[in-house]
């Protein structure tokens, strides 16, 4: 993949009628969503809104893309995350669930899905995480939705889905080769405009879309933070793409021990390459990567006993 994000990428219609018709967030997420979008919101009003299921699902997430802090109340989380950030995450939280009930091909494995999407989350949060990223809820947020383009083709566009299967059994594409071979668009594409329906931040919506990006140069770096964005989330993409889905039990407790795993990551780093965490993060961040990626990948297998996929994976 190597082209540009395009804010104004026209769908055919098929498509773009899908994505229109996807149902409206339930309104008492909206009307915390609007409370977070005014300034002049009070907390206790925001506090007020956001009821017992959404406040489990936000505090889970927030503590997973908040290394070091435990926000343990919406009350705690108000006064300290801001309105924006808090924004995202509800946001984020609430979208897969647009599509649980909706019946989806037999095909798609929703719960391997699910298992992906919390595994990127806890690898684009630990990678941000080590690369000092100041903003670890948009990389939580772009590794739990990077592949809701291809929730949105099994839930609405069941016959495609399964000509895009088999293409990927019976020609070896890739699935974003077979899903623009009969689709015209990739995953990433729709899943960026499935984002931006729902108005998520531009820079996660942008991450999305440049998630398969295979080079440095099809990455916008004019935008140094957006850059910093798309290449930890793309990277979390890779690792999590390389290995096989172990116990959901494994991923929950990875997820509880991130501080440590990020901990031990970060000391062998500064005991062979201290400079990579010393020097300014834009000139070393491609190479911090790669080695934070080479350890995080070595914890998950020895430790946690990931396997790694097989070539045909």
């Amino acid at each position: 993949m190597s082209y540009s994000y395009d804010p104004d990428i026209i769908l055919n219609k098929t498509l773009s009628d899908k994505i229109e018709k996807l149902p409206a967030l339930p309104t008492s997420i909206n009307k915390v969503l609007e409370l977070l979008n005014k300034s002049d919101s009070k907390y206790e009003d925001i506090v007020a809104a956001i009821d017992p299921t959404l406040a489990a699902r936000f505090l889970q997430a927030s503590n997973a893309a908040f290394y070091g802090r435990h926000i343990d109340s919406i009350q705690y989380a108000v006064r300290v995350l801001g309105y924006s950030t808090m924004r995202g995450i509800v946001l984020s939280v609430s979208l897969l669930n647009v599509f649980e009930k909706k019946q989806i091909t037999s095909l798609f494995n929703y719960e391997k899905f699910e298992q992906q999407a919390q595994l990127c989350a806890f690898n684009a949060t630990t990678l941000a995480q080590l690369c000092k990223y100041e903003h670890p809820d948009k990389a939580y947020s772009v590794g739990l939705l990077h592949n809701i383009g291809k929730l949105l083709i099994a839930a609405e566009l069941q016959e495609e889905y399964e000509k895009i299967n088999d293409l990927t059994k019976a020609m070896g594409m890739s699935s974003s080769e077979a899903e623009k071979a009969v689709l015209g668009h990739s995953h990433s594409e729709l899943g960026a405009a499935i984002m931006k329906h729902y108005e998520l931040p531009s820079d996660i919506v942008q991450a999305v879309w440049y998630h398969e990006m295979d080079t440095l140069g099809n990455i916008p770096q004019d935008d140094e933070d957006l850059f910093e964005l798309c290449l930890i989330t793309r990277e979390a993409v890779e690792i999590t793409d390389r290995l096989k889905l172990p116990e959901r039990s494994v991923i929950t407790e990875i997820v509880q021990e991130r501080e440590n795993i990020a901990n031990n990551i970060r000391d062998g780093i500064e005991q062979t390459s201290r400079h990579l965490l010393e020097s300014p993060r834009k000139q070393v961040l491609p190479e911090l990567l790669l080695q934070a990626s080479s350890a995080l990948i070595s914890i998950l297998r020895d430790r946690y006993k990931f396997r790694l996929r097989d070539v045909a994976g």
